[in-house]
């Protein structure tokens, strides 16, 4: 089983800019000076570091949670905070496969499923498109096309579990090692 590093830090809502932290985490997974990184991106495509393109990742962010998996090869990964009072139902018809809107009974439901969702198309560097709807991600291996890729649901530490729902995908079955990282603000 692959093992995949999820770094994370956790504020008042107040960060660095996204690329520094990113830095700072690629610099305290690797033991490398956070000038060693360069972090490139064409436009319709996954951003990645080059100097090191070999070192795949992944960041997402929600309310005061900010997050970066790394791997050896694509990576996808997505945190959400759960909102209560929106129209999951709603969402879930509009984006979701049919049978993942018929699992849809609770507003957790609703975020465990599209977190699924946007850690696979993260890790394919896709987005949110037309396709979203046509593939089901509530299974623990995903496809689109010839395209497969392993799921799952992470449990975050502490009182996050509470309050957020997280997933990664990768090619192959992983495991998540989880990191946090500090940032003198």
């Amino acid at each position: 089983m692959t093992k995949l590093f999820l770094y994370y830090m956790c504020t008042d809502g107040t960060f660095p800019d996204s690329r520094t932290l990113l830095l700072r985490a690629a610099s305290e997974h690797t033991g490398l000076p956070a000038s060693a990184f360069s972090v490139h991106r064409e436009s319709g495509k996954k951003p990645y570091f080059t100097s090191h393109p070999d070192l795949h990742f992944s960041v997402s962010h929600s309310e005061s949670l900010w997050c970066c998996l790394f791997a050896g090869r694509e990576c996808g990964l997505d945190v959400q905070f759960q909102k209560s009072g929106i129209r999951h139902f709603r969402l879930a018809q509009r984006w979701f496969h049919p049978r993942e809107a018929e699992k849809i009974c609770t507003e957790q439901d609703f975020y465990r499923i599209w977190s699924r969702k946007e850690a696979f198309v993260k890790a394919l560097g896709i987005g949110i498109d037309p396709q979203f709807k046509t593939f089901d991600a509530a299974a623990d291996l995903v496809s689109l096309g010839e395209t497969a890729l392993f799921v799952r649901n992470l449990s975050l530490p502490g009182i996050l579990n509470e309050q957020y729902t997280a997933a990664a995908a990768y090619e192959t079955d992983f495991s998540v090692e989880m990191i946090p990282i500090s940032f003198d603000l």
